[in-house]
């Protein structure tokens, strides 16, 4: 869902980890995107994704979510620090690179090396 959104050019996709029980992202929404409309989509999409191939009904989200604006490069960083680092602080992986559903995984794509890259 996250790499279809980036396709459409809605979202750049900078991180991102999905953990047994949460999900946390990095991204910058593209206009006339939102955060609120970037996360209804995530959810409406991956909710029928997963429904339809667990043959399951019903939500699979909350109707909330915790979001945080990040102001510099500083928080920037911490902020993929902790996301990559979440995994190997819950037991499920003894390196952010190893753990297959991180974008710390070199298996996925992300748009944060040309963030990094630009002047």
């Amino acid at each position: 869902m996250l790499y279809g959104l980036r396709k459409e050019n809605k979202l750049k996709l900078y991180a991102f980890v999905v953990m047994p029980d949460h999900l946390h992202v990095v991204f910058l929404p593209m206009l006339p995107e939102n955060l609120s409309t970037i996360l209804h989509k995530l959810k409406r999409r991956s909710s029928r994704e997963i429904n339809e191939k667990s043959r399951s009904k019903g939500a699979l989200w909350e109707r909330r979510f915790y979001d945080r604006i990040i102001r510099n490069e500083e928080e920037f960083s911490k902020a993929i620090d902790y996301l990559y680092w979440n995994p190997v602080k819950a037991g499920l992986s003894e390196t952010p690179e190893r753990y297959p559903f991180s974008s710390a995984s070199p298996i996925w794509e992300t748009d944060l090396q040309e963030f990094l890259s630009k002047p």
